[in-house]
């Protein structure tokens, strides 16, 4: 009962269309001359999950109504992304919540901006 109300809880502030925030995000691309600087300053970044709900070639105005939604823009595609966690785990909780609205809903692992991979955010968040 308890996890119903807090699911509940969290479906309601998200989905609710009153005062949607959307921040729209451009992804950063690394390039082979950057990469030494890019490993640099990518570790004193702080590490972030969100929860992607969808990706499309052009705007879905439909999941822009949807509070704090966050629209990253990756080349021709607009990634749309729920919450700011500091760990998987949370993230990983919130994605289990959203994927009955969203069945293709996934982590994912953010660092200063650029999209890293899930075991690699894992490990840092271990300290390994």
């Amino acid at each position: 009962m308890k996890y119903l109300l807090i699911s509940l809880f969290i479906c309601a502030s998200y989905f609710t269309s009153a005062k949607n925030n959307i921040s729209i995000h451009k992804i950063k691309q690394n390039t082979k001359d950057s990469i030494p600087s890019f490993k640099t300053d990518l570790q004193q970044k702080p590490l972030e999950y969100k929860v992607q709900i969808g990706a499309f070639k052009t705007r879905n105005k439909a999941l822009e109504k949807l509070r704090n939604i966050s629209i990253y823009i990756d080349e021709n595609l607009y990634k749309y992304r729920l919450g700011e966690f500091k760990t998987y785990k949370a993230a990983n909780a919130y994605k289990n919540v959203v994927k009955k609205h969203y069945p293709t809903a996934f982590v994912q692992a953010l660092k200063g901006g650029f999209e890293i991979k899930i075991l690699d955010a894992l490990k840092q968040e271990k300290g390994i």
